[in-house]
């Protein structure tokens, strides 16, 4: 799968994301560190990021998330259980699915179905 994704929202949100998080569908930026999204809303509280699948925690650039997920930012990219995503610039590419970054929101989509 592909992610692809702009800095439209703030940089953390934005690499939690397009890096880390990656389910499918249109994220709008409400501010203050919530993203509300398919579900429900994607709330940043210091290290720990609130979601509609579970709870992550930013560990020094590991993200450590729901049913064993680890994702590690190495550099400007990110390795984790479930593969690689590649931060091009402005964009994420990883092979599970392709974010887009619009102003003030994000939209994932995963291009394995």
């Amino acid at each position: 799968m592909a992610v692809l994704v702009a800095p439209v929202m703030g940089g953390e949100m934005e690499d939690f994301i397009g890096g880390v998080y990656q389910n499918e569908g249109f994220y709008a930026d409400c501010g203050g560190g919530i993203a509300v999204g398919p579900g429900g809303a994607v709330i940043k509280c210091g290290d720990t990021y609130l979601t509609p699948t579970g709870v992550y925690v930013n560990a020094g650039g590991t993200y450590l998330g729901p049913s064993g997920k680890v994702v590690v930012r190495v550099g400007s990219d990110f390795v984790g259980t479930t593969g690689f995503t590649a931060k091009a610039g402005d964009m994420y590419l990883s092979a599970s699915s392709v974010s887009v970054g619009l102003k003030g929101a994000m939209f994932v989509k995963s291009v394995l179905k």
